[in-house]
């Protein structure tokens, strides 16, 4: 992404692209743009720029192969006989317009807000809920969902799940309290925490496992998780607990 300076109509413009310097590319004009899109609505879900036969190709990312062989699809070229710079400003161009006219693109690169942006608020103290991606609430009707309620028993064989902590700070601090923190004093905090529950668990003859073993029941996590993550652990045979929760019913102030 980088800032594109313009002159419009007698007034200079400020806009973001994530084309290169012309200098980058290819001048050759041999580039398209093309677009794939549902027979039956119309509906485009996919614009791209290319050259040769790449236009026809379905060997895309999951998300693209599963629309794109699930659904009656075609694929168009839209404008050709182009350099690369001029096919990457036109694809950007039609993306935009789609975006604005409320299209739902799958593309993941884009100048606007895309289908793989989470949207979710962090509060303190506030267990945050599984947010399913725009993608998957428009194509697949995938609900946000909620951690599990915490079955003691199955407590009692857990694991922390481990991941990014980044972005995570405002469940734990108060907004002064975040502001005075950097992401290693944080990661410290958090792993604190885990080493408080796990000692509450043990004094309730139950184990923390280092590993995702046999004998785990239930997964713990500190901070955010995406749907499809959170179904993924379900179909394994875990309950999946927040590490909020955990700590309320351990009698745990952050």
């Amino acid at each position: 992404m980088r800032i594109k300076l313009g002159f419009e109509k007698g007034k200079f413009t400020i806009s973001r692209t994530t084309v290169p310097d012309e200098d980058t590319l290819k001048k050759d004009r041999e580039y398209y743009v093309y677009e794939w899109f549902f027979v039956e609505s119309g509906q485009v879900f996919y614009v791209g720029k290319g050259k040769g036969d790449r236009y026809k190709s379905k060997d895309r990312g999951i998300e693209f192969k599963r629309l794109a062989y699930l659904h009656k699809s075609d694929v168009r070229i839209v404008k050709d006989g182009l350099t690369e710079k001029e096919a990457l400003e036109y694809e950007e161009e039609l993306i935009s317009k789609y975006y604005y006219n409320g299209e739902k693109l799958i593309n993941r690169v884009t100048i606007t807000p895309n289908m793989y942006e989470t949207k979710q608020k962090l509060e303190y103290k506030k267990v945050p809920y599984i947010e399913s991606l725009p993608i998957e609430k428009h194509y697949y009707n995938v609900p946000d969902m909620q951690f599990d309620p915490i079955d003691e028993e199955k407590l009692k064989a857990t694991f922390f799940i481990d991941h990014s902590v980044y972005g995570n700070e405002p469940l734990y601090y108060s907004d002064a309290e975040t502001r005075e923190r950097d992401v290693v004093g944080f990661k410290v905090y958090i792993k604190e925490l885990e080493q408080r529950v796990a000692e509450k668990i043990v004094e309730r003859s139950g184990r923390v496992y280092k590993s995702k073993a046999k004998a785990v029941k239930s997964i713990i996590v500190q901070g955010t998780i995406l749907a499809d993550s959170f179904v993924m652990l379900k179909e394994q045979g875990y309950e999946v607990y927040h590490l909020l929760d955990v700590m309320k019913l351990l009698g745990i102030e952050p």
